[in-house]
Parts: structure tokens; C-alpha cells; sequence
């Protein structure tokens, strides 16, 4: 594995609630910051997923693709499907 280690100690944390009614950023704060209902990428690969998500690519797909070419991201995929309905 050629990423680097990463520090235990980090307290800093990124959440993403994706809701009916947009998708909300917690950036080390419980403040939530609306993103409005847009593709959203987050973390030093991120730039490579926009390119890959503009360029047409899926979210999954966009993220193989920063994992590839950012040393820093890549410590597994997980995908999940929202299936929406009342």
C-alpha cells in the first residue's frame, strides 16, 4: 500500500446529510452548511472527482478516479442507494 499512514489523534470531521431537500455539509462544526441539491465531492481528491463527475462519470466511478490520482485518498469505497418514496 503506498498511501500514508494517518494520525490517530485528528479530531476533525466532515459529514454529508443528504436530504428531500438538499445536501448539507458539517464541517468540523454542528453547524449545518447547505449545499443545495448539487454533486458534491469532499477531501483532497476532490478536484479529480469533479473533473471525472463533469466529464460524466458516476459518483463511484468519480471516486476511483481521485483515488488514482490523489495519493492521500483511497481507503475504501463505500456506496450506498437512497431509494426515496413517503
Amino acid at each position: 500500500d503506498d498511501k500514508p499512514d494517518m494520525p490517530d489523534d485528528d479530531d476533525s470531521f466532515t459529514v454529508l446529510v443528504v436530504t428531500e431537500a438538499g445536501i448539507y455539509e458539517y464541517l468540523d462544526s454542528l453547524r449545518p452548511v447547505p449545499l443545495g441539491n448539487i454533486k458534491w465531492a469532499m477531501g483532497s481528491g476532490s478536484d479529480f472527482a469533479f473533473g471525472a463527475m463533469d466529464a460524466g462519470k458516476c459518483a463511484k466511478t468519480a471516486v476511483e478516479i481521485a483515488c488514482a490520482r490523489d495519493v492521500m485518498s483511497g481507503r475504501g469505497i463505500d456506496t450506498l442507494t437512497l431509494k426515496g418514496g413517503k
